[in-house]
């Protein structure tokens, strides 16, 4: 039934396009869709997504922008980070349970392992800017970048973006 019912209202819709600057009408503030959705867009999160993109290191500078970008064209994220409490405001970039925190430390494998599961694409966006006593360069952007690619080719993950901070 709601499938029915998502299926009309978007056929409703199609083809509808919000005006550049909308006229006001007595009073009242038109509707107008934002910019970068659709109609009720994800109001069936499964069937119309792209698919599953883990990200990692998605906290920092560069992975908040691509969190957020990848959410707007649809996909869901699984932000694969050390800390995913510090991570929870990435989540209302998306709809509800479109972006997922998870926690994840790229030098163990299992946790790799696990924060790609069911994943179709994947981002490595985790870089040091300085060496300090809980992270190294060699650790983090050699062993950590190999572990991610490797379990992508295990897992038959063909996409996969590799971003280094050096």
């Amino acid at each position: 039934p709601l499938r029915q019912r998502m299926g009309a209202v978007n056929t409703a819709f199609e083809g509808f396009a919000a005006p550049a600057s909308p006229p006001r009408v007595a009073g009242h503030w038109p509707f107008v869709y934002p910019h970068a959705r659709t109609p009720l867009q994800d109001a069936v999160m499964s069937d119309t997504t792209p698919g599953l993109v883990t990200v990692f290191g998605g906290s920092g500078f560069v992975g908040t922008q691509v969190v957020r970008a990848l959410a707007r064209q649809g996909w869901r994220v699984k932000v694969a980070v050390r800390r995913p409490n510090l991570a929870q405001d990435l989540r209302v970039n998306g709809d509800v349970g479109q972006i997922q925190p998870v926690r994840c430390d790229i030098t163990r494998p299992a946790d790799v392992e696990s924060a790609l599961k069911g994943s179709t694409a994947a981002v490595n966006l985790v870089g040091l800017l300085f060496e300090g006593p809980g992270g190294k360069f060699a650790k983090s952007h050699v062993e950590g970048g190999r572990t991610i690619a490797e379990t992508c080719a295990a897992h038959g993950i063909a996409r996969f973006v590799h971003i280094s901070a050096i």
